[in-house]
């Protein structure tokens, strides 16, 4: 059961989609193609009629990727922890 409301199922898809998108299409280009790709994505985000939004509260979009991003990114207490090579 999910117990947070502002993780949903659909921002766990869209992440995994995202995830899944760039392991099996994006990581396999070259370096070179790669920093192709991303220059076209952020070139489109900068061309894009949405503008930026330099508020400062937290829209419920925000903390959905804020606790996404964090989530991802933070370690399992209940997992052994890896050793470190020196």
């Amino acid at each position: 059961m999910n117990t947070c409301p502002i993780i949903t199922s659909e921002t766990r898809i869209i992440a995994a989609n995202a995830k899944e998108f760039y392991a099996e299409t994006v990581r396999i280009l070259s370096p070179k193609e790669r920093l192709r790709l991303a220059a076209m994505i952020l070139n489109d985000l900068t061309s894009s009629n949405e503008g930026v939004d330099f508020s400062d509260s937290w829209s419920n979009q925000d903390l959905q990727d804020l606790t996404t991003f964090t989530l991802s990114h933070s370690e399992n207490p209940h997992e052994p922890k890896k050793k470190k090579n020196p």
